[in-house]
Order: C-alpha cells, then sequence, then structure tokens
C-alpha cells in the first residue's frame, strides 16, 4: 500500500472479466478493505493524473481483489486499455470532508491548455467552465472561434498534465466541427 499524499494505492488492473468490460482489481498485499467504506470512485492512473471511474457496481471483496464495473466501460476491448494501471481512492482522513465529486475534480481544470487526439495543437483551446447538466457534466472549450460543449465520459480524456496545464481530449468524431461550423453561419 502506498500512500502518495491524498491517495491511498489499491492495486492495480489485473485482468478483464467477462464481455461486458468488468475488470478484476488485485488489492496490494497490505491494502485492508476493513478500513475503507463502501467504494463509490475508483481512481484508474492515467499519465500524471488519475482519472475518477464511477463504479456501477462491484462484487464482495475478497482478500486479493475484486471484480469492479466501471462507468463508461461498457466492454472489453475498453477493459483491456486499464491492465496493468494503478487503482487509488481518496486516502482516508478521520473527520475529513467528504471527496472531491467529479464535478469538482474537472472544475480544477479550468484554464488548462485542451490538446486534441490526432490534431496538431489549437492555437489558444483551454477548458473555460465545467457545466453539470441534468444527467451529465458538460466540458466548455473555449478557441479563438467561440466556445464548444463536450459531454463528460472518463474515456473522452486521454490525459492530464497538472505541470504543463494540459488535458488531452477525444471528443466524439465531428462534435467540434459542429460548433465550429455553427458558429461560422
Amino acid at each position: 500500500m502506498i500512500l502518495d499524499q491524498n491517495w491511498l494505492e489499491i492495486g492495480i488492473v489485473d485482468r478483464v472479466h467477462g464481455l461486458q468490460g468488468a475488470v478484476v482489481v488485485r488489492f496490494s498485499k497490505s491494502f485492508s478493505m476493513g478500513s475503507i467504506a463502501k467504494l463509490n470512485t475508483l481512481f484508474i492512473q492515467s499519465g500524471e493524473t488519475k482519472v475518477p471511474y464511477s463504479i456501477v457496481r462491484s462484487s464482495p471483496p475478497t482478500q486479493s481483489g475484486m471484480v469492479v464495473w466501471l462507468e463508461d466501460v461498457n466492454h472489453r476491448d475498453q477493459a483491456q486499455r486499464l491492465l496493468g494501471t494503478v487503482a487509488y481512492i481518496p486516502m482516508p482522513k478521520k473527520n475529513a470532508a467528504p471527496s472531491k465529486s467529479t464535478l469538482d475534480t474537472l472544475s480544477d481544470y479550468k484554464g488548462f491548455r485542451v490538446e486534441l487526439v490526432d490534431q496538431n495543437p489549437i492555437e489558444g483551446a483551454q477548458l473555460f467552465d465545467v457545466q453539470q447538466l441534468p444527467g451529465q457534466i458538460m466540458l466548455e472549450i473555449e478557441e479563438s472561434w467561440g466556445r464548444w460543449l463536450c459531454p463528460y465520459q472518463p474515456s473522452f480524456i486521454k490525459s492530464v498534465d497538472p505541470l504543463e496545464r494540459i488535458i488531452l481530449l477525444d471528443p466524439p468524431g465531428g462534435l467540434r466541427e459542429l460548433y465550429q461550423s455553427d458558429h461560422e453561419n
């Protein structure tokens, strides 16, 4: 078990379980589920950041690990991309405030430069705002031509570099172009 400031490393995504995207998290030898309340969110290491994944359901934990079904991981291929990554939970603290929500965590990235996968760097693109809409968190991206919205899905955020303040984003194909063409008309 490794303590990393505000994070508790619980183990490694060891293998895929079934065809619908469940993964097995193998606990670190010194990790004890007894001191941890029911898990609602699992943070998976991606580059230099920990990406939050809501836990849809999980098997009862055993001494060695547990099976978890993560929100937005619905297929075996998606789950395989997580193999070998380190899983964290917020470090439990006595009398601590509740852990930050996904909305609060994403809000910490406001002002970060946004780069898109498979595209040249976009001059001046940044995360302008994070909005909670009914049933969906939206990332508001500002560019020189205007702003556009991207729904938040953990799989859309490929990496976050807190030192360089860069978010590498892979939005649905054509989404940005749709907003850009509407702005031009």
